[in-house]
């Protein structure tokens, strides 16, 4: 999903993390630098819904807006129970 604001691009990616967490979320990369700007993660084991940034600079509302908007549509706020591992 890819979208344009203030003459930069971004693009929103659904990633899931089954190696060091336990669930899914959206990233948001900037193009065509291929820059991971932030994710939002819903980790299924820790039934914990978080933001991560990875840039210093300034981002956008709108695109922080796209991103929350995109995590509820695509990836959602439920958290997924079946075949978590415990611990």
């Amino acid at each position: 999903m890819g979208f344009e604001v203030d003459g930069k691009g971004y693009e929103i990616v659904v990633a899931g993390d089954f190696s060091t967490r336990f669930g899914i979320g959206c990233e948001l990369w900037e193009i065509p630098s291929r820059t991971h700007i932030a994710e939002i993660f819903r980790d299924d084991k820790r039934r914990q819904i978080s933001m991560a940034v990875f840039i210093s600079s300034d981002i956008p509302l709108q695109v922080l807006e796209a991103l929350i908007q995109a995590f509820d549509e695509r990836v959602g706020r439920e958290f997924y129970t079946d075949d978590v591992p415990e611990g």
